[in-house]
């Protein structure tokens, strides 16, 4: 399954008490620079140690980034391959690409997701950290796969 969530300003054992709530065990960082100056609790370093204390997998993918993500209508071939992937491992596990801003509408994840959801038949499950509710939005019905952009 696949999720997104936002750090927002969060505490540290709240934010890995929602991940654990939909047993996530791999959060991927789409984060261009995994550093916060308002959050320092989400700094790289500093998650990465949570997660792991959690046995949740960090991972960083500054491919996905905003300013990598905000540069293109169609996602690029490299991109694309990225996305595939991380569709294949959300349908044997839980996995949530975190980005900083809790309401996913306001940040690039969204585009992420969108892509995905043009491309796949998956669901996506956004996590709200301020009430920790779930939106869920479904595939978009395509004509198009990742592959016809490759």
């Amino acid at each position: 399954m696949l999720y997104t969530v936002g750090h927002s300003t969060l505490l540290p054992h709240d934010f890995i008490n929602i991940l654990k709530n939909y047993k996530i065990i791999s959060l991927l960082d789409v984060r261009g620079v995994p550093y916060s100056k308002y959050a320092p609790q989400f700094n790289k370093e500093v998650l990465q140690e949570l997660c792991s204390m959690s046995s949740i997998t960090y991972y960083h993918v500054p491919i996905l980034s905003h300013k990598n993500i905000s540069q293109y209508h169609k996602p690029s071939a490299k991109i694309l391959k990225y996305l595939q992937r991380i569709v294949d491992i959300s349908l044997e596990a839980n996995v949530v690409l975190m980005g900083p801003t809790w309401n996913y509408d306001k940040c690039h994840r969204k585009q992420i997701t969108d892509w995905i959801l043009e491309f796949s038949n998956i669901s996506i499950n956004h996590i709200n950290v301020q009430d920790n509710t779930v939106i869920t939005e479904n595939h978009v019905i395509s004509q198009t796969s990742f592959f016809d952009y490759l």
